[in-house]
C-alpha cells in the first residue's frame, strides 16, 4: 500500500481531477463506457463537492495529486458521485483511503449510509466495493437518487450499472472508521474532523452557539440564528475568506470553529485567523489540533506567508492557545477592535511560514 496523504479538494486542484477521471475512463472497455462518455470529465460536479466540503483528493510523492473523491448529500445517504485513482498509481490501496474517508465523514454528519452507482463486471468496480463492505441495492425503488442515476446513466450509453449501498453503521464499520480516523491523524493535512464550514450547517452551528454563549461572552459573538449562521457559512467559501468546523468523532457534535478572512495577495500574502471552541469541549486539545491543522492548510494550499491573531489582552485561554502553535507576540493595539459595542485593546500575534 503507497503511503498518501488526504486532505479537502480546492478549486485549485479541479483541473488535474478532471484529468485523472479522463485518464482513468481509458481503462474501461468502450463496450460499457463509450469512448465519446470518458473523454469528458464533471468539473460542475466536482466544484460542488468542493463547495460543499465533501470532495477529497490524495497526494502522493512532491504532492502529487493522484486520486480523488467526490460525493453530496440527498436526505440521510452520502453519495459518492465520482472516484478515479491515476491508472499509474492503481491497485496500491488509494481508493480504499479516499473510501474510508468518505465514510469516516458520513458518520460525522450522522447520515445514514453512503451509496453510489458503478460496473457490476469491471473488477476494480463493484468487487472492489464489495471489499469495503458495499452491497448492492436490490430494489432501487427504495433509493429513489439511486434509480434516478441509472436512468440517467442508460440514458448516456452506460452499460452494466448497478447501484451500491454501505450502511455507516454497520456491524464492523465502527472498527473501520476508528482505524481510519487514526490513519488520517498521521496522514492528513486536517484533522481528521476539520471540514469546510456550508450553508447546510447553520442550523447545527447556531444551535452550538447559544448552548456556548456563557462561554464566549465577552470574547466573541457567534450567530446564534440558523439565518445569521447561514450567511456567516456563504461569507467564508473563498477566495478571500473560509470557514472550517471541528467535530468530536465520538458524538459528531461540532467542537468548535476555525477562520481565516481578509486574505491580502500580492507582497503580503497573508490573512487573520480567528476561532473560538464550543461548550463541552474547551480544555480538551480539540482547538490546538484544528489550529495546527489549518496553518498548515493555510501554508500548502492557500499559499500564504503570514497569519495573524488579534487577542483582547484578558483572554489568558486563547493566548495561550496561540503560543502553544507557534505564533509570537508582535504588539500592542489600543482600541483596536469594536466588540459588542464598544472599542476594545488587544494583542497582536503572528506567525511566518516556516
Amino acid at each position: 500500500m503507497i503511503e498518501v496523504r488526504l486532505r479537502p479538494a480546492t478549486l485549485a486542484d479541479v483541473r488535474r481531477m478532471v484529468d485523472i477521471e479522463i485518464a482513468a475512463a481509458k481503462l474501461f472497455p468502450t463496450e460499457v463506457l463509450p469512448e465519446a462518455v470518458g473523454r469528458t470529465g464533471s468539473q460542475e460536479e466536482i466544484r460542488e463537492g468542493i463547495a460543499s466540503g465533501l470532495a477529497w483528493v490524495a497526494e502522493a510523492e512532491q504532492s502529487l495529486v493522484v486520486g480523488f473523491l467526490v460525493a453530496k448529500t440527498i436526505g440521510t445517504s452520502m453519495h459518492i458521485v465520482e472516484m478515479d485513482v491515476l491508472p499509474s498509481h492503481g491497485r496500491q490501496g488509494i481508493g480504499g483511503q479516499l473510501l474510508e474517508q468518505a465514510i469516516a465523514q458520513c458518520k460525522v454528519m450522522g447520515l445514514r449510509e453512503a451509496t453510489l452507482t458503478t460496473f457490476l463486471g469491471v473488477p476494480w468496480n463493484a468487487p472492489f466495493y464489495t471489499q469495503h463492505g458495499f452491497k448492492v441495492v436490490s430494489d432501487v425503488g427504495h433509493y429513489p437518487h439511486l434509480d434516478q442515476a441509472l436512468q440517467r446513466e442508460a440514458a448516456r450509453g452506460l452499460k452494466e450499472r448497478v447501484a451500491m449501498y454501505r450502511n455507516a453503521a454497520q456491524p464492523g464499520a465502527q472498527a473501520d472508521l476508528q482505524r481510519s480516523l487514526g490513519c488520517m491523524l498521521r496522514r492528513m493535512i486536517d484533522y481528521p474532523a476539520l471540514s469546510f464550514f456550508c450553508e447546510h450547517h447553520a442550523e447545527e452551528f447556531a444551535q452550538a452557539a447559544r448552548q456556548s454563549k456563557a462561554l464566549h461572552r465577552p470574547w466573541v459573538h457567534p450567530p446564534t440564528d440558523t439565518a445569521t449562521a447561514a450567511e456567516l457559512a456563504r461569507k467564508r467559501q473563498g477566495p478571500a475568506d473560509f470557514g472550517f468546523l471541528v467535530r468530536d468523532c465520538d458524538s459528531t457534535r461540532i467542537a468548535g470553529y476555525v477562520e481565516i478572512t481578509n486574505i491580502v495577495r500580492g507582497p503580503f500574502q497573508s490573512g487573520y485567523l480567528g476561532y473560538y471552541v464550543f461548550k463541552d469541549f474547551e480544555r480538551r486539545g480539540f482547538m490546538t489540533w484544528a489550529l495546527r491543522s489549518v496553518i498548515r492548510h493555510a501554508w500548502k494550499e492557500l499559499r500564504l506567508h503570514r497569519l495573524e491573531a488579534n487577542i483582547q489582552p484578558e483572554n489568558t485561554a486563547s493566548i495561550a492557545l496561540v503560543r502553544t502553535v507557534g505564533f509570537q507576540r508582535e504588539g500592542y493595539s489600543p482600541r483596536y477592535l469594536k466588540v459588542a459595542g464598544r472599542w476594545r485593546d488587544h494583542e497582536r500575534w503572528a506567525i511566518l511560514v516556516a
